[in-house]
């Protein structure tokens, strides 16, 4: 029985590590162009606002031809983005890499969840216009949201870097 579990929980332990993956990758039967859509993968966690646990997410997405950073952000509390509102990452030499976000919205429950987890937590999904390619092997340390009450900053995860440049990666080679 301990090795039924201790092999079940490595199953799933492995499959969460390498998760970086092409998850829609088809031509619109209406538009015929192609759309692509990358798994989500965790840049930072744990980040305490206002008492709350909050995490990040992100993902890449093709659509009718305009490629988006998508952000899952579990934020706990009510909060609202304008569109256009900034959305920043940071490297270590100080270089910031600025987008933009795409659409207004107001944090509801479930909205930055990623699966079960988190469904009954306020949060958002952004989606961020610019040059996506500018944040690749770049040794990213920050990313900071703009809301309508100010900004919050988030120290994203050391792993974070890589797990941005593999899934962009792969959304480029499928997005051809």
């Amino acid at each position: 029985m301990k090795r039924l579990v201790l092999f079940i929980t490595l199953l799933v332990f492995s499959g969460s590590v390498f998760s970086q993956k092409i998850i829609k990758n088809e031509v619109d039967k209406f538009t015929k162009k192609k759309i692509v859509e990358t798994s989500f993968e965790r840049i930072c966690t744990n980040k305490k606002m206002s008492g709350t646990f909050t995490e990040a997410r992100i993902a890449f997405v093709l659509i009718d031809d305009a490629s988006f950073m998508r952000i899952k952000w579990m934020c706990g509390q009510i909060l609202s983005i304008q569109e256009g509102a900034r959305i920043m990452f940071l490297d270590s030499n100080g270089e910031t890499y600025e987008f933009r976000n795409k659409i207004s919205a107001v944090a509801s429950k479930g909205a930055g969840a990623t699966g079960l987890s988190g469904s009954e937590t306020f949060g958002f999904d952004l989606f961020a216009t610019g040059d996506i390619s500018t944040i690749v092997d770049k040794p990213l340390t920050d990313m900071r949201i703009y809301t309508t009450d100010g900004y919050v900053d988030f120290n994203l995860n050391s792993n974070a870097v890589d797990k941005i440049s593999k899934l962009y990666k792969l959304f480029e080679e499928a997005s051809k």
